[in-house]
Protein backbone atom coordinates (compact mmCIF):
# COMPACT_ATOMS: atom_id res chain seq x y z
CA UNK A 1 0.00 0.00 0.00
CA UNK A 2 1.24 3.64 -0.27
CA UNK A 3 0.44 6.69 1.62
CA UNK A 4 -1.11 9.15 -0.20
CA UNK A 5 -1.31 12.14 2.03
CA UNK A 6 -1.40 12.47 6.01
CA UNK A 7 -3.34 15.74 7.20
CA UNK A 8 -2.27 16.81 10.81
CA UNK A 9 -4.92 18.35 13.53
CA UNK A 10 -5.25 20.45 16.58
CA UNK A 11 -6.90 20.79 19.66
CA UNK A 12 -9.24 23.40 22.27
CA UNK A 13 -12.32 24.16 25.60
CA UNK A 14 -13.83 27.20 28.08
CA UNK A 15 -13.01 29.28 30.93
CA UNK A 16 -12.49 33.37 31.88
CA UNK A 17 -9.73 36.27 30.96
CA UNK A 18 -6.33 35.38 32.76
CA UNK A 19 -3.13 37.15 32.32
CA UNK A 20 -0.64 36.47 29.32
CA UNK A 21 3.06 35.82 29.30
CA UNK A 22 6.11 34.85 27.14
CA UNK A 23 7.92 36.43 24.25
CA UNK A 24 6.59 39.51 22.45
CA UNK A 25 8.16 39.16 19.18
CA UNK A 26 7.71 42.84 17.71
CA UNK A 27 10.93 45.04 16.85
CA UNK A 28 11.18 48.54 16.19
CA UNK A 29 10.41 49.56 13.23
CA UNK A 30 12.82 53.08 11.08
CA UNK A 31 10.16 55.77 10.15
CA UNK A 32 8.11 55.55 13.01
CA UNK A 33 6.49 57.62 16.12
CA UNK A 34 6.58 55.22 19.25
CA UNK A 35 4.38 55.55 22.67
CA UNK A 36 5.83 54.09 25.52
CA UNK A 37 3.61 52.81 28.56
CA UNK A 38 2.47 56.29 30.48
CA UNK A 39 2.59 54.21 33.57
CA UNK A 40 2.65 50.76 35.24
CA UNK A 41 -0.73 49.64 34.26
CA UNK A 42 -0.01 49.99 30.40
CA UNK A 43 0.42 46.84 28.31
CA UNK A 44 0.94 48.28 24.95
CA UNK A 45 3.47 49.92 22.94
CA UNK A 46 2.10 51.70 19.84
CA UNK A 47 3.81 53.03 16.80
CA UNK A 48 2.96 54.80 13.84
CA UNK A 49 5.13 53.46 10.57
CA UNK A 50 4.17 54.87 7.69
CA UNK A 51 0.92 56.04 8.67
CA UNK A 52 0.31 52.91 10.39
CA UNK A 53 -0.63 51.51 13.55
CA UNK A 54 1.21 49.08 15.22
CA UNK A 55 0.31 47.54 18.38
CA UNK A 56 3.35 45.84 20.25
CA UNK A 57 1.39 44.35 23.30
CA UNK A 58 3.03 43.45 26.53
CA UNK A 59 0.66 42.02 28.48
CA UNK A 60 -2.90 41.83 29.12
CA UNK A 61 -5.43 44.50 29.86
CA UNK A 62 -7.93 42.73 31.87
CA UNK A 63 -6.18 41.03 34.79
CA UNK A 64 -7.87 39.94 38.06
CA UNK A 65 -10.33 37.63 36.37
CA UNK A 66 -11.89 41.42 35.35
CA UNK A 67 -12.92 39.83 31.58
CA UNK A 68 -15.09 38.27 29.51
CA UNK A 69 -16.24 34.19 30.32
CA UNK A 70 -17.47 31.72 28.36
CA UNK A 71 -20.59 29.48 29.77
CA UNK A 72 -20.65 25.81 27.79
CA UNK A 73 -24.24 25.26 25.94
CA UNK A 74 -23.98 22.15 24.32
CA UNK A 75 -22.22 20.16 22.22
CA UNK A 76 -23.11 18.15 19.17
CA UNK A 77 -22.67 16.80 15.79
CA UNK A 78 -20.46 13.46 14.91
CA UNK A 79 -19.46 15.25 11.24
CA UNK A 80 -17.57 13.15 8.97
CA UNK A 81 -14.80 15.77 7.86
CA UNK A 82 -16.36 19.46 8.05
CA UNK A 83 -14.69 22.29 6.97
CA UNK A 84 -16.58 25.44 8.09
CA UNK A 85 -19.16 26.85 9.46
CA UNK A 86 -21.32 30.31 9.31
CA UNK A 87 -25.24 31.49 10.27
CA UNK A 88 -27.76 32.84 9.16
CA UNK A 89 -29.11 36.31 10.25
CA UNK A 90 -31.72 33.84 12.42
CA UNK A 91 -29.11 32.16 13.99
CA UNK A 92 -29.56 29.08 12.02
CA UNK A 93 -26.21 26.92 11.74
CA UNK A 94 -24.50 26.00 8.60
CA UNK A 95 -21.87 23.32 8.66
CA UNK A 96 -19.68 22.31 5.29
CA UNK A 97 -19.43 18.24 5.83
CA UNK A 98 -16.81 17.44 3.07
CA UNK A 99 -16.51 13.94 3.70
CA UNK A 100 -20.29 13.47 2.61
CA UNK A 101 -20.43 16.76 0.16
CA UNK A 102 -23.34 17.94 2.05
CA UNK A 103 -24.22 21.04 3.67
CA UNK A 104 -25.82 20.08 7.18
CA UNK A 105 -28.35 22.67 8.62
CA UNK A 106 -29.23 23.19 12.40
CA UNK A 107 -31.37 25.40 14.16
CA UNK A 108 -30.45 27.58 16.79
CA UNK A 109 -31.01 25.30 19.71
CA UNK A 110 -28.85 22.78 17.53
CA UNK A 111 -31.38 20.64 15.98
CA UNK A 112 -31.21 19.38 12.65
CA UNK A 113 -33.04 20.56 10.05
CA UNK A 114 -32.33 19.42 6.84
CA UNK A 115 -29.23 18.78 4.68
CA UNK A 116 -28.67 18.88 0.78
CA UNK A 117 -25.80 18.49 -1.44
CA UNK A 118 -23.63 15.72 -2.54
CA UNK A 119 -20.43 14.30 -4.23
CA UNK A 120 -20.22 15.02 -7.94
CA UNK A 121 -20.03 17.85 -10.15
CA UNK A 122 -23.16 18.72 -11.72
CA UNK A 123 -26.02 21.15 -9.96
CA UNK A 124 -25.64 21.38 -6.36
CA UNK A 125 -22.88 18.55 -6.56
CA UNK A 126 -19.69 18.92 -4.72
CA UNK A 127 -15.91 17.33 -5.19
CA UNK A 128 -14.28 18.16 -1.86
CA UNK A 129 -16.60 20.87 -0.12
CA UNK A 130 -14.82 24.00 1.53
CA UNK A 131 -15.73 27.62 2.96
CA UNK A 132 -19.20 28.20 3.23
CA UNK A 133 -21.17 31.86 3.76
CA UNK A 134 -24.42 33.02 3.79
CA UNK A 135 -26.30 36.42 2.55
CA UNK A 136 -29.18 38.15 4.47
CA UNK A 137 -31.28 36.47 2.02
CA UNK A 138 -30.02 32.81 3.22
CA UNK A 139 -28.27 32.35 -0.26
CA UNK A 140 -25.41 30.38 0.61
CA UNK A 141 -21.60 30.51 -0.93
CA UNK A 142 -20.04 27.47 -0.99
CA UNK A 143 -16.16 26.93 -2.45
CA UNK A 144 -15.62 23.57 -4.00
CA UNK A 145 -11.30 23.24 -3.47
CA UNK A 146 -11.42 20.37 -6.21
CA UNK A 147 -12.72 22.20 -8.84
CA UNK A 148 -11.72 26.27 -7.64
CA UNK A 149 -15.92 27.03 -7.84
CA UNK A 150 -17.88 28.61 -6.30
CA UNK A 151 -21.36 27.77 -6.51
CA UNK A 152 -24.00 29.75 -5.09
CA UNK A 153 -27.22 28.07 -3.63
CA UNK A 154 -30.66 29.11 -2.47
CA UNK A 155 -32.01 28.45 1.01
CA UNK A 156 -33.33 24.81 -0.11
CA UNK A 157 -30.20 23.93 -1.71
CA UNK A 158 -30.80 25.07 -5.57
CA UNK A 159 -27.79 26.13 -7.33
CA UNK A 160 -28.37 29.49 -8.72
CA UNK A 161 -24.82 30.37 -10.17
CA UNK A 162 -21.71 28.68 -10.50
CA UNK A 163 -18.37 30.70 -11.05
CA UNK A 164 -14.80 29.74 -11.86
CA UNK A 165 -12.04 31.43 -8.94
CA UNK A 166 -8.95 30.05 -10.10
CA UNK A 167 -6.65 28.29 -7.70
CA UNK A 168 -8.18 28.79 -4.03
CA UNK A 169 -8.01 27.24 -0.90
CA UNK A 170 -11.47 26.83 0.01
CA UNK A 171 -11.96 29.66 2.70
CA UNK A 172 -14.57 32.52 2.07
CA UNK A 173 -15.89 35.46 3.69
CA UNK A 174 -18.84 37.62 2.53
CA UNK A 175 -18.28 41.43 2.80
CA UNK A 176 -21.55 43.99 3.31
CA UNK A 177 -20.86 45.23 -0.10
CA UNK A 178 -21.76 41.94 -1.44
CA UNK A 179 -18.77 40.90 -2.23
CA UNK A 180 -16.97 38.24 -1.20
CA UNK A 181 -13.41 37.31 -0.02
CA UNK A 182 -11.32 33.91 -0.60
CA UNK A 183 -7.56 33.26 0.09
CA UNK A 184 -5.81 32.41 -3.49
CA UNK A 185 -3.80 28.92 -3.17
CA UNK A 186 0.19 30.00 -2.59
CA UNK A 187 2.43 29.10 -5.76
CA UNK A 188 6.13 28.80 -6.10
CA UNK A 189 5.95 31.67 -8.55
CA UNK A 190 5.30 33.99 -5.57
CA UNK A 191 5.60 37.37 -8.02
CA UNK A 192 3.07 36.52 -10.11
CA UNK A 193 0.31 36.71 -7.13
CA UNK A 194 -1.02 39.79 -6.01
CA UNK A 195 -1.67 39.34 -2.65
CA UNK A 196 -2.90 36.54 0.27
CA UNK A 197 -6.32 37.22 0.00
CA UNK A 198 -8.77 39.05 -2.58
CA UNK A 199 -12.35 40.52 -2.49
CA UNK A 200 -14.05 39.06 -5.91
CA UNK A 201 -17.29 40.25 -7.48
CA UNK A 202 -20.86 38.64 -8.18
CA UNK A 203 -19.36 37.31 -11.46
CA UNK A 204 -16.11 35.95 -10.36
CA UNK A 205 -13.29 38.69 -11.16
CA UNK A 206 -10.84 39.71 -8.69
CA UNK A 207 -11.42 43.67 -7.36
CA UNK A 208 -8.48 44.09 -5.41
CA UNK A 209 -6.53 41.97 -3.17
CA UNK A 210 -4.52 42.58 -0.12
CA UNK A 211 -1.95 40.94 2.47
CA UNK A 212 1.73 40.86 1.86
CA UNK A 213 3.59 37.95 1.38
CA UNK A 214 7.03 36.74 2.78
CA UNK A 215 9.02 35.38 -0.36
CA UNK A 216 11.04 32.08 1.02
CA UNK A 217 13.39 30.35 -1.57
CA UNK A 218 12.19 26.97 0.15
CA UNK A 219 8.89 25.73 -1.11
CA UNK A 220 7.43 24.48 2.69
CA UNK A 221 8.86 27.69 4.17
CA UNK A 222 7.13 29.75 1.94
CA UNK A 223 3.54 27.89 2.28
CA UNK A 224 3.72 27.83 5.94
CA UNK A 225 5.41 31.48 6.67
CA UNK A 226 2.26 33.28 4.69
CA UNK A 227 -0.78 30.79 5.73
CA UNK A 228 -3.18 32.59 7.03
CA UNK A 229 -6.97 32.51 8.30
CA UNK A 230 -9.55 35.79 7.70
CA UNK A 231 -12.14 37.56 8.85
CA UNK A 232 -14.84 40.42 7.83
CA UNK A 233 -16.61 43.12 10.38
CA UNK A 234 -19.67 44.64 9.89
CA UNK A 235 -17.66 47.34 8.26
CA UNK A 236 -15.91 45.55 5.56
CA UNK A 237 -12.46 45.72 6.96
CA UNK A 238 -10.79 42.50 6.66
CA UNK A 239 -8.20 40.79 9.07
CA UNK A 240 -5.93 38.52 8.91
CA UNK A 241 -4.26 36.13 11.58
CA UNK A 242 -1.04 34.72 10.29
CA UNK A 243 -0.35 31.27 11.33
CA UNK A 244 3.05 30.99 11.97
CA UNK A 245 3.81 34.09 12.54
CA UNK A 246 3.19 36.83 15.55
CA UNK A 247 1.11 39.71 13.45
CA UNK A 248 -2.18 40.20 12.75
CA UNK A 249 -3.59 42.85 10.75
CA UNK A 250 -6.55 44.88 9.25
CA UNK A 251 -7.25 46.45 6.17
CA UNK A 252 -10.01 49.02 5.72
CA UNK A 253 -12.91 48.28 2.73
CA UNK A 254 -10.39 49.96 0.61
CA UNK A 255 -7.63 47.42 1.10
CA UNK A 256 -5.14 49.51 2.49
CA UNK A 257 -3.21 48.32 5.53
CA UNK A 258 -4.59 50.69 8.66
CA UNK A 259 -3.38 47.85 12.17
CA UNK A 260 -0.65 45.28 12.89
CA UNK A 261 -1.09 43.40 16.16
CA UNK A 262 1.63 41.48 17.90
CA UNK A 263 1.37 40.03 21.47
CA UNK A 264 3.31 37.97 24.41
CA UNK A 265 3.54 34.25 23.21
CA UNK A 266 4.54 31.21 25.68
CA UNK A 267 7.27 29.37 22.95
CA UNK A 268 9.53 30.72 20.23
CA UNK A 269 8.48 31.90 16.77
CA UNK A 270 9.96 29.73 14.62
CA UNK A 271 12.68 31.38 11.85
CA UNK A 272 12.75 28.26 9.12
CA UNK A 273 10.74 25.03 8.93
CA UNK A 274 12.64 22.03 9.94
CA UNK A 275 12.09 18.54 8.26
CA UNK A 276 11.88 16.20 11.16
CA UNK A 277 11.41 12.04 10.43
CA UNK A 278 8.36 10.45 12.41
CA UNK A 279 7.55 6.89 12.10
CA UNK A 280 3.38 6.73 10.89
CA UNK A 281 1.96 3.25 10.74
CA UNK A 282 4.61 1.60 9.39
CA UNK A 283 6.71 3.98 7.36
CA UNK A 284 8.86 6.36 8.46
CA UNK A 285 8.46 9.82 6.84
CA UNK A 286 10.22 13.20 6.84
CA UNK A 287 7.27 15.81 7.67
CA UNK A 288 8.00 19.68 7.38
CA UNK A 289 7.72 21.04 11.04
CA UNK A 290 7.48 24.73 11.95
CA UNK A 291 6.03 26.48 15.51
CA UNK A 292 2.61 27.32 15.00
CA UNK A 293 0.45 30.83 16.24
CA UNK A 294 -2.65 31.30 15.30
CA UNK A 295 -5.97 29.17 13.78
CA UNK A 296 -9.34 30.94 13.34
CA UNK A 297 -10.78 34.28 13.62
CA UNK A 298 -13.67 36.47 14.13
CA UNK A 299 -14.61 39.95 14.93
CA UNK A 300 -17.56 40.35 17.53
CA UNK A 301 -20.26 42.87 17.08
CA UNK A 302 -18.21 45.74 20.07
CA UNK A 303 -15.58 45.49 17.39
CA UNK A 304 -13.17 42.57 19.44
CA UNK A 305 -11.01 40.70 17.61
CA UNK A 306 -11.38 37.17 18.36
CA UNK A 307 -8.04 35.01 17.45
CA UNK A 308 -7.79 31.40 18.42
CA UNK A 309 -3.73 30.95 19.34
CA UNK A 310 -1.91 28.36 20.56
CA UNK A 311 -0.83 28.66 24.16
CA UNK A 312 2.29 26.08 23.72
CA UNK A 313 2.90 23.69 20.96
CA UNK A 314 1.40 20.07 20.51
CA UNK A 315 3.37 17.42 20.76
CA UNK A 316 3.60 14.92 17.77
CA UNK A 317 2.08 12.57 20.03
CA UNK A 318 -0.73 14.62 20.63
CA UNK A 319 -1.87 15.48 17.40
CA UNK A 320 -4.57 13.00 15.48
CA UNK A 321 -3.23 12.24 12.02
CA UNK A 322 -5.76 11.52 9.01
CA UNK A 323 -4.53 9.28 6.31
CA UNK A 324 -5.94 7.97 2.42
CA UNK A 325 -4.95 4.79 2.31
CA UNK A 326 -5.09 3.10 -1.31
CA UNK A 327 -4.81 -0.10 -2.25
CA UNK A 328 -3.69 -2.39 -5.86
CA UNK A 329 -6.73 -1.32 -7.51
CA UNK A 330 -8.65 1.49 -8.66
CA UNK A 331 -11.54 2.52 -6.42
CA UNK A 332 -10.01 0.94 -3.69
CA UNK A 333 -9.61 3.72 -0.99
CA UNK A 334 -9.64 3.71 2.82
CA UNK A 335 -9.62 6.85 5.57
CA UNK A 336 -8.16 5.89 8.61
CA UNK A 337 -7.87 8.32 11.61
CA UNK A 338 -4.04 7.31 13.34
CA UNK A 339 -4.31 8.95 17.23
CA UNK A 340 -0.67 8.82 19.12
CA UNK A 341 -2.76 9.43 22.41
CA UNK A 342 -6.64 8.90 22.93
CA UNK A 343 -6.93 11.66 25.04
CA UNK A 344 -9.42 14.37 23.47
CA UNK A 345 -8.62 16.99 26.07
CA UNK A 346 -5.77 19.69 25.42
CA UNK A 347 -4.85 23.50 26.91
CA UNK A 348 -2.66 23.71 23.98
CA UNK A 349 -5.15 26.41 22.88
CA UNK A 350 -6.86 29.95 24.02
CA UNK A 351 -8.51 32.52 22.26
CA UNK A 352 -6.75 36.14 22.73
CA UNK A 353 -9.15 38.68 22.51
CA UNK A 354 -8.38 42.21 21.41
CA UNK A 355 -10.15 45.35 20.84
CA UNK A 356 -11.03 47.82 18.09
CA UNK A 357 -7.43 49.58 18.43
CA UNK A 358 -5.09 46.54 18.38
CA UNK A 359 -5.02 46.43 22.64
CA UNK A 360 -4.65 42.85 24.15
CA UNK A 361 -7.59 42.88 26.56
CA UNK A 362 -6.70 39.08 27.79
CA UNK A 363 -6.71 35.22 26.90
CA UNK A 364 -9.60 32.23 27.05
CA UNK A 365 -7.88 28.98 27.90
CA UNK A 366 -9.33 26.02 25.76
CA UNK A 367 -9.60 22.56 27.24
CA UNK A 368 -10.53 20.51 23.44
CA UNK A 369 -9.13 20.44 20.11
CA UNK A 370 -10.95 23.38 17.90
CA UNK A 371 -10.09 24.14 14.37
CA UNK A 372 -12.39 27.25 13.52
CA UNK A 373 -14.46 29.73 15.82
CA UNK A 374 -17.46 32.23 14.68
CA UNK A 375 -19.77 34.10 16.64
CA UNK A 376 -23.58 36.08 16.52
CA UNK A 377 -24.68 37.99 19.23
CA UNK A 378 -23.45 36.27 22.69
CA UNK A 379 -22.58 32.90 21.21
CA UNK A 380 -19.19 31.87 20.61
CA UNK A 381 -19.38 28.27 18.06
CA UNK A 382 -15.98 26.49 18.08
CA UNK A 383 -15.85 23.92 15.01
CA UNK A 384 -13.67 20.94 15.72
CA UNK A 385 -12.35 19.22 12.24
CA UNK A 386 -10.27 15.92 13.03
CA UNK A 387 -10.56 14.32 16.45
CA UNK A 388 -14.02 14.24 17.42
CA UNK A 389 -15.18 16.38 14.37
CA UNK A 390 -18.27 18.10 16.51
CA UNK A 391 -19.08 21.46 16.91
CA UNK A 392 -18.99 23.84 20.78
CA UNK A 393 -21.19 26.18 21.67
CA UNK A 394 -20.62 28.86 24.65
CA UNK A 395 -22.23 31.86 25.78
CA UNK A 396 -20.72 35.13 25.49
CA UNK A 397 -20.53 36.23 29.32
CA UNK A 398 -19.37 40.26 29.60
CA UNK A 399 -17.94 41.43 32.45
Amino acid sequence: MRFKSILACFALPLCFFGCGGGENAGPAAENSASTAPKNETSTAVVEVVDGVRHVHNTGPKWRGGKGLRLDFVRKFGEFFKPFDLCLDSEGNIYITESGNSRVLKYSPEGALLTSFGRHGQGPGEFQIMGGVAVDDEGRLYITDRTTNRLKVLSPEGEELANLSLGNITGGIERLPSGEFLVSKALSYDAGSIPGLVRVMDGTGATVRSMGRQELRDDYDEYRYFNRTAFAVDRQGRVYLAFSTRNKIERYDPEGNLELVIDRPLNFEISKSVLQVKRRIGPREMEIPQANFVSKSLEVDDHGRIWVLSYDRQLTFEEQPLIMHIFGEGPGLEATKTLKTSDDAKTDAFVIHVFDLSGVFLGKIPLAHFADRIRIFRDRLYILELSNEMCLYEYRIIEP
